[in-house]
C-alpha cells in the first residue's frame, strides 16, 4: 500500500505519481487525502482530460 505510515494520507514521497502531487494536493498541506484523490479523478472524468494518466 502507498500509505506506508498508516496515517490515512499520502506524503509526496508516498504518492505513486509525484509529478501530479501538487495538482492533487488542493489544500497545499503537503499531503494528499483520499478525498483529494477522488476529486482529482472525478474532475478529470468530467472534463475528459486524458493527461497525467
Amino acid at each position: 500500500a502507498a500509505d506506508k505510515n498508516g496515517d490515512g494520507k499520502l506524503s509526496r514521497d508516498e504518492y505513486p505519481q509525484p509529478r501530479i502531487f501538487d495538482t492533487v494536493d488542493t489544500d497545499k498541506d503537503d499531503f494528499v487525502t483520499p478525498e483529494e484523490i477522488r476529486a482529482y479523478y472525478q474532475n478529470r472524468r468530467i472534463s475528459g482530460d486524458p493527461k497525467d494518466d
